[in-house]
Order: C-alpha cells, then structure tokens, then sequence
C-alpha cells in the first residue's frame, strides 16, 4: 500500500489556522472569564465592530494576574468559594487597581498605587 501524501499547501493552511491569534483560546481562570463577561457587556454597544471573547484575553488575563498578586492568601482562599454570589468590596477596588494597571500597561504583575 502507498503512503497518501499531504498536499504542501494543505498542510501549510492548516497550520495557520490552528496558530492564528484570533482562535487563541480564551482564559480559563474564573477571575479572567468574569472579566471577558464584564468586557463584552461594556462594549456591547459598539458600533462597526463585532467583538469576541478573545478580544479581551490578553487584558483580562492581565487583570486576574494583577488581582491574584495583589490579593492576600485568606481573600484568594475566599475567591475560591465564592459562585453566584456578589463580589465583596475588597474584591471590587482590587479588580479597578488591576484594570487600571492592565490598560496602560498588559504585562502588568505587581504594581502598587
């Protein structure tokens, strides 16, 4: 039996595909969904542009890292249980110094202000 051979051009678009930015997958961390759900919300309304999820990966991914570092260990431990349930207040200021830190500057980890 002969080997079936892979068209170049095949293999090559496949590749592409699978590495093109925009099918990057979006983050699984519960901190940066809650703040991919919150960004799609606020631009909902966005005229001449469709926006996804992935367009706020890269800035969300930002923000949960910023929350984790600037979080102490009994406020992660909370982060944990916490579903469904309003965010508590140390969690909302923690949440605008990190979106703050994340819009001037995306590779943010620790920054204080």
């Amino acid at each position: 039996m002969k080997p079936t051979r892979i068209p170049t051009a095949l293999l090559s678009s496949l590749l592409l595909v699978i590495s093109s930015p925009a099918l990057a997958t979006v983050s699984s961390d519960p901190i940066a969904k809650n703040c991919i759900a919150q960004q799609l919300r606020n631009h909902q309304n966005v005229k001449n542009k469709s926006l996804e999820a992935s367009d706020f990966n890269n800035y969300c991914t930002c923000v949960a890292r910023v929350v984790r570092n600037l979080a102490n260990d009994h406020q992660l431990s909370e982060l944990n249980t916490l579903t469904n349930q309003a965010k508590p207040e140390w969690l909302k200021a923690i949440e605008r110094n990190a979106q703050k830190q994340c819009m001037v500057d995306p590779n943010a980890k620790l920054q204080s202000t």
